[in-house]
């Protein structure tokens, strides 16, 4: 009786630690900042690139945020003056937006270059965050940093 018990006991902390790791593998917390309305505006755009857009936002404002990086809630406030064009020389498209983080009251410029050939190696950044010149911020100054600074352009 006392072996039956040992032998049940041993099996529950198995099954508990099957249910944790099961737990931890499927409900894994998102890597990036979603964009909400992205797709709205770059419908286009593959999701290779999406990606990349939504993991260095997630990594610049982790620079700039010293706990509870949102997963989601982020838009595109605006694409002026274009939403992407056609960089012939080069081949790729290149896009230019200002998003806003509302819930944490942060702002950057998202400049990124795609091309619609998957084989096609873009040399450099293709994606770039930069904090907001003053007169373009909406929310108060929060001392900006950016992942890349040594590639800075004026915005």
């Amino acid at each position: 009786m006392v072996r039956n018990i040992g032998i049940t006991m041993v099996a529950m902390a198995f099954l508990v630690i099957i249910s944790v790791l099961l737990v931890k593998v499927l409900v894994k917390e998102t890597e990036h900042l979603a964009i909400d309305n992205f797709n709205d505006y770059y419908y286009n755009v593959p999701d290779s690139t999406k990606e990349n857009i939504f993991l260095d936002l997630k990594k610049t404002v982790e620079l700039n945020l010293s706990q509870g990086v949102p997963q989601s809630g982020a838009i595109i406030r605006n694409t002026e003056p274009y939403l992407y064009t056609y960089d012939a020389k080069n081949g790729w498209y290149v896009g230019s937006f200002v998003v806003d983080i509302p819930n944490i009251q942060q702002s950057y410029k998202v400049e990124f270059n795609y091309s619609e050939d998957p084989d096609y190696a873009i040399g450099g950044y293709a994606v770039l965050i930069y904090c907001l010149p003053e007169d373009k911020m909406v929310y108060p100054d929060f001392d900006c940093k950016e992942n890349l600074p040594f590639v800075r352009k004026e915005n």
